[in-house]
């Protein structure tokens, strides 16, 4: 009876709450806050009202209104009550996965199951929900000697989308090898899924796509330590704003476009660069300078513009590009839209059926683009494989710097010598 009085008492039931916060504590090292915690039987836990915080940093990493573990012969099953994330800490929630999951499988047996209702990523710009998200992860080999392999596979839907076939995700971590690599993919079906659900966590490029750019298609990619590489081949990014991506550059481009990848194949370490597709992007704006720059190092053939220095208003900018290697090649193709099918062949960009800018037909230097895109005060240095490797050294100006060539030399500060009167040596006591 007095064991039963002390289970039931209030601070028993505290002392059981701080123990499981401890526990999850040290298998995510994150700090743990549980409201309520109850035992409906020995394989079954419920835990009420959960928040993950950065011990480092303070940050809110994730919110769980009630989780429900339970298991049974060895597998675990999971089940997340309205699950809320922080896009900005996904990359904890990665390595929660990758590091404590797939890389230590031990953690949870030999599989797990893990479903959640409503999944809601928080950005800076508006929240994305997925619905009816189902997760898998699964050890490959004889756990005795240590598996050869995990999987883990993700399946979800967007909601407010009515594409019904659902998103999938999957993670491979690969133990067969001496070195132990990821391979990981995306798969969106038809889905349209925002880029702002990563922009926070992958930035650069991503977080500067616009508010309502998507992806739709297939992304791969295979990590080996700090090895890397990606294929999009087949993926199509749409609604990009070009004032966005080129808020930071020194010229003027706006617009809205789309970007299809029909190859794309990317090993930094190896050299390989393989890449091609089309763009088309309508109703912008483009600086003089930046058609002045396609001219001078791309060989744009520009027709006279109007007037003026604002910039140059268009309708139409459709383009094919490929890029193999040193070489590129790019091709305008506004003959295939409406209103420029009398358009001369190469026309890249038109307003109201009048051609603007026109490419060439022949190969370029793919450095060529740094050229386009460089500003005026930036410093022209040749670039090979075999110098390459400065660049993550040497630090290019971010302002125009004045010349200093012509400058006259300083006049001297000494104004007047006297006669030396003697003096103690070096070493010598005064």
């Amino acid at each position: 009876m007095t064991t039963i009085l002390i289970q039931m008492s209030p601070w028993y039931h505290r002392r059981c709450i701080d123990a499981v916060q401890q526990t999850i504590a040290q298998q995510t090292g994150l700090v743990v806050s549980i409201d309520d915690y109850q035992v409906v039987s020995p394989s079954h836990t419920l835990l009420k009202q959960i928040k993950l915080t950065d011990p480092e940093t303070g940050q809110e990493v994730a919110t769980v209104r009630q989780v429900d573990w339970s298991t049974e012969d060895g597998r675990t099953v999971i089940l997340l009550q309205q699950p809320e994330l922080q896009a900005e800490t996904l990359s904890q929630s990665w390595s929660l996965l990758h590091d404590r999951f797939l890389c230590r499988p031990e953690h949870l047996g030999e599989s797990a199951r893990l479903a959640a209702n409503d999944l809601t990523i928080h950005s800076l710009h508006s929240p994305i929900t997925l619905r009816d998200v189902d997760a898998w992860i699964e050890p490959d080999g004889d756990s005795e000697v240590g598996h050869q392999s995990v999987r883990a596979t993700i399946h979800c839907l967007l909601a407010g989308s009515a594409e019904s076939s659902p998103i999938q995700i999957t993670l491979l971590r690969d133990r067969s090898e001496a070195k132990p690599t990821t391979e990981w993919a995306i798969a969106t079906g038809g889905t349209a899924l925002p880029c702002s659900a990563i922009a926070e966590y992958l930035p650069g490029h991503w977080s500067n796509l616009g508010n309502n750019a998507t992806f739709t298609g297939t992304m791969e990619g295979v990590a080996d330590g700090a090895d890397w590489q990606i294929n999009l081949s087949g993926a199509t990014l749409s609604n990009l704003s070009l004032d966005r991506i080129f808020q930071h550059q020194a010229h003027r481009f706006s617009g809205t476009a789309t970007l299809k990848l029909q190859r794309c194949h990317l090993h930094p370490s190896q050299k390989t660069v393989d890449v091609s597709g089309s763009i088309h992007a309508v109703d912008g704006l483009i600086g003089r300078s930046l058609l002045q720059s396609t001219n001078q190092f791309l060989g744009f053939a520009i027709n006279q513009l109007p007037p003026g220095h604002e910039d140059v208003a268009y309708d139409c900018m459709a383009m094919r590009f490929s890029l193999n290697g040193p070489r590129m090649r790019l091709d305008g193709i506004c003959r295939q839209e409406i209103g420029y099918k009398d358009a001369p062949i190469g026309v890249v960009m038109g307003v109201g059926g009048i051609p603007i800018a026109q490419t060439p037909s022949l190969d370029l230097q793919a450095v060529r683009l740094m050229s386009v895109l460089a500003p005026s005060h930036s410093e022209m240095v040749p670039v090979s494989q075999q110098n390459q490797a400065l660049l993550n050294l040497l630090i290019p100006p971010k302002r125009p710097i004045p010349d200093m060539s012509d400058r006259p030399p300083a006049p001297a500060r000494i104004s007047g010598v006297g006669q030396y009167q003697g003096g103690p040596l070096t070493g010598e006591r005064r």
